[in-house]
């Protein structure tokens, strides 16, 4: 059989690539807040006590449900924008028109927004992975990740990591690159094509884009791939665990 050319293969991936990143990016996210809010006074609705917080709206045509952590810390207002950011996005992105209300109707499928977060510390930081999942209609929902890092109560991105001119980039690319192929290849039982091979090398490649969604847990520096970014959906997301000591020599 013979096989179709390159760029049809890598377009895909490619094409998701380029609208998960033009989601994310598409409303610029306001710097750190340098006061704190009280505990009360949240820019989501908390639903639930103590240490976590849930976020919920229904409309006839889509569901909200946001799971966030209620950390009584400086960072929580920081962590409270960024959410709200992405569920205004979420709306502003698919806003409803009569057609497709009609159908929404009809069908009794409504879209949906989710977002779980999970918690990290590690090395004097703290972490936040907020999995988000977007459905609307498709053949099958849509995830990807959004990360916050803090030290100390301030925001920390992942340049801010490493030393001026270390070429940080090009280390954290070369190591996921590895560990993103090898799991591949796990995962689909050492049928690993050159094509393929190569939509990982693109998803992995030494951008701030590819490597963007990152935390610290414990003493390693995880970065978080999503679904489509390094292979086919059905390959699923990848978690890149690189101890820090062995980036001891270029980390700030």
């Amino acid at each position: 059989m013979k096989r179709p050319p390159l760029w049809t293969l890598l377009a895909i991936p490619l094409l998701a690539i380029g609208a998960w990143f033009v989601y994310q990016h598409s409303v610029a996210i306001p710097a750190a807040p340098t006061t704190q809010i009280a505990p009360q006074q949240h820019l989501l609705s908390c639903q639930g006590s103590g240490t976590s917080c849930k976020h919920v709206e229904s409309t006839p045509y889509y569901n909200i449900t946001v799971n966030y952590p209620n950390t009584g810390r400086p960072e929580q207002v920081r962590i409270e924008q960024v959410l709200v950011e992405q569920v205004n996005q979420f709306k502003s992105v698919n806003e409803i028109d009569d057609a497709e209300k009609a159908r929404l109707t009809e069908t009794g499928r409504k879209y949906a927004f989710a977002v779980d977060t999970k918690s990290f510390n590690g090395s004097g930081y703290s972490s936040y992975e907020f999995d988000i999942m977007v459905d609307t209609g498709g053949a099958h929902p849509n995830s990807f990740y959004k990360t916050l890092v803090f030290k100390q109560g301030t925001e920390v991105t992942l340049e801010g990591l490493f030393k001026p001119g270390s070429r940080y980039l090009d280390r954290l690319s070369a190591e996921s690159y590895k560990q993103v192929l090898a799991e591949l290849k796990q995962r689909s039982g050492g049928d690993v094509t050159p094509d393929m091979e190569d939509t990982v090398r693109i998803g992995t490649s030494p951008t701030p884009e590819t490597l963007q969604n990152f935390v610290i847990d414990g003493t390693n520096l995880v970065i978080l791939i999503p679904p489509y970014q390094a292979a086919a959906y059905a390959a699923g997301s990848f978690e890149v665990k690189i101890p820090l000591s062995s980036l001891q020599d270029i980390l700030k």
